[in-house]
């Protein structure tokens, strides 16, 4: 839900929802990060892995687009890893937004794609984590990824299923894990609700907002219905136990934590 409806329930004034979002995004992301290099040290992670790209905006729907791409375990549904970046502005524009656009640009400069950037970080991310072995991936038919999977893994290269994104898109399709996790995106973070006004307005807040999910869903959320008290974390070796909200959250800096904690 949007900050004002979350205050509204807990009886706390908004200023104190975005300053805890503020407060856990960065914590949360360094915990993850901090779980990732231990599984590193431990000999790293393997299978196969699935990368897609939603796309939102930031303050305005048309002007200004953001491309989201995000990395997942294919069948743990373990996230990796995410990134933000911007998009150009939509083409077809009336008179009254190409006249918007044009002031825009003349105050912040012409907005261009930071798709291939942002998707190679995903890439690089989990190449740190990676196992050494081969490398296996499921995209869909994106002319980009082919190329910077294979220069980001080099002879680690393993095999790159590459989909339709119009193939039906029920438990059969490979690309599966992926769309269910993009609309769990769209159902739990209120930045990416299409068509209302909980819609991010900064970037870089609706990156932090995607942290703290990303730490729910992988270290407290079991992975179904059928498998609650199985977390992707735990399905992928990342940790041995489930955590609830209230161990989450009680490091502030995550890299001062004892290594037999989870």
């Amino acid at each position: 839900m949007n900050h004002r409806q979350a205050a509204r329930i807990l009886r706390v004034n908004r200023k104190t929802i975005e300053r805890r979002l503020r407060l856990w995004g960065p914590a949360l992301r360094e915990f993850h990060e901090c779980q990732l290099e231990r599984k590193r040290i431990r000999g790293g992670l393997s299978g196969t892995w699935t990368l897609d790209e939603q796309e939102t905006f930031e303050h305005d729907r048309r002007l200004q687009p953001v491309t989201l791409p995000i990395l997942i375990q294919w069948r743990t549904y373990f996230v990796l890893h995410v990134e933000t970046a911007p998009l150009p502005a939509r083409g077809g524009l009336s008179a009254y937004d190409e006249e918007r656009k044009r002031v825009r640009e003349a105050r912040w400069g012409r907005r261009r794609s930071g798709s291939t950037e942002a998707v190679a970080r995903c890439f690089e991310a989990w190449r740190r984590v990676h196992d050494g072995g081969l490398a296996h991936l499921v995209t869909d038919r994106k002319t980009s990824y082919p190329g910077l999977f294979k220069r980001c893994f080099g002879d680690r290269f393993g095999s790159h299923v590459r989909v339709s994104s119009t193939e039906t898109r029920n438990r059969k399709n490979p690309l599966f894990p992926i769309n269910h996790t993009l609309a769990m995106f769209r159902e739990h973070v209120s930045r990416l609700a299409r068509r209302t006004w909980a819609a991010a307005k900064l970037r870089e807040r609706l990156e932090s907002h995607l942290w703290i999910w990303i730490a729910w869903r992988n270290y407290v959320r079991g992975i179904t219905n059928q498998a609650k008290h199985i977390t992707p974390a735990m399905a992928t070796g990342v940790t041995s136990q489930p955590l609830t909200i209230r161990r989450l959250l009680r490091w502030r800096w995550p890299k001062l934590m004892p290594l037999n904690t989870i």
